[in-house]
């Protein structure tokens, strides 16, 4: 069984202070891609590669580099669209689109509650940000959807806020959106035995049953006690 590597948070667009970090996160970025090749794993972003705007096409291009770099290799990728990712134009549009245009063989987007399927053993259920102008309920998707996880290796990966979350930037100076949350009930009812991994926030920490990664780099001043970085996941 293959591992999986896991980021989240990117927000290769941050600036901090007057100091723009897209070296800083690509660094770390680039470290989780390499150590994705080296274990042939699966590779995962759970969102916010950056927000639309002048500064996004850098972050759209590296985003998109990086999926070719994996697909090249031939490692699985999946990439979640998170609240900093949305364009809300009513059309569905994140700052993914552009990669999933791009109909890489390896690489898979979520910018709506699908699964996705790897290996014949793996099955993914993805729950995105939930924008205002095409919302979802994440507790109906996870009902209508669970059946379609037909592998022995469940997991779940979304980008929802939790009520018992250790909050800090990405609800104070990088708040963005609404906050949408884990659907735990339905969880507990027709997934109870899948790994849940979640996004948007950017200390790690484990809250219940979903495991919070975190984001790849410190952004702001109040996150100097999180410990940023990837998660590599055995299940």
């Amino acid at each position: 069984m293959r591992p999986i590597i896991v980021v989240s948070d990117l927000h290769l667009d941050a600036v901090s202070s007057g100091v723009p970090r897209f070296e800083d996160v690509r660094r770390a970025l680039r470290q989780s891609v390499e150590r994705a090749k080296q274990l042939e794993a699966i590779w995962m972003c759970l969102g916010d590669v950056t927000d639309p705007g002048v500064r996004s096409y850098r972050a759209i291009a590296e985003a998109i580099e990086v999926a070719r770099e994996l697909d090249k290799a031939g490692v699985s990728n999946l990439w979640l669209a998170g609240n900093h990712d949305v364009v809300e134009d009513g059309r569905g549009t994140t700052t993914l689109s552009p990669l999933k245009a791009a109909e890489l063989p390896f690489t898979a987007v979520a910018d709506r509650p699908s699964v996705a399927h790897f290996d014949r053993e793996l099955s993914v259920l993805c729950l995105p940000y939930v924008p205002s102008a095409v919302a979802y309920d994440p507790a109906e998707a996870v009902g209508r959807l669970a059946p379609e996880l037909r592998h022995s290796r469940r997991l779940v990966v979304g980008h929802l806020d939790h009520e018992d979350a250790a909050h800090g930037s990405e609800s104070g100076e990088m708040a963005k959106g609404r906050p949408v949350f884990w659907p735990t009930d339905a969880l507990r009812e027709h997934l109870p035995d899948a790994l849940l991994l979640g996004g948007h926030l950017h200390r790690r920490q484990v809250i219940g049953d979903v495991q919070i990664v975190g984001s790849l780099e410190r952004l702001a001043f109040d996150e100097e006690h999180n410990q940023p970085g990837y998660l590599q996941i055995e299940m």
